[in-house]
């Protein structure tokens, strides 16, 4: 679900990660990002699991030194993407059906 909608600027992803993931009862470990940019690295680190789709800003390269559990993605732009929701779909499907990763 993209909650662009409720970034404030200069914000980050945090607040409304947060939101969504009280409200829909879900864990850090539950929940997967994937980013790319300076502003999304607090939704990253509110997520059990990370993947980095491109290193656009120097403070991303910096934290992934900082958690070397994130991932880089396979691929580039779009195509990072698709792979990764790619994987993460073949996961859920081999967990029994069941939502968690």
């Amino acid at each position: 679900r993209n909650m662009g909608a409720r970034q404030r600027a200069g914000q980050g992803w945090l607040e409304p990660v947060r939101h969504y993931m009280h409200r829909e009862g879900f864990a850090p470990g539950d929940c997967v990002a994937l980013f790319d940019d300076e502003n999304d690295l607090c939704m990253a680190e509110a997520c059990g699991e990370g993947y980095v789709l491109g290193t656009t800003h120097p403070a991303v390269a910096d934290a992934m030194r900082r958690h070397p559990e994130w991932k880089q993605a396979p691929g580039v732009g779009p195509i990072a993407a698709e792979n990764v929701l790619e994987e993460l779909l073949h996961r859920v499907a081999h967990n029994g059906g069941g939502a968690r990763l």
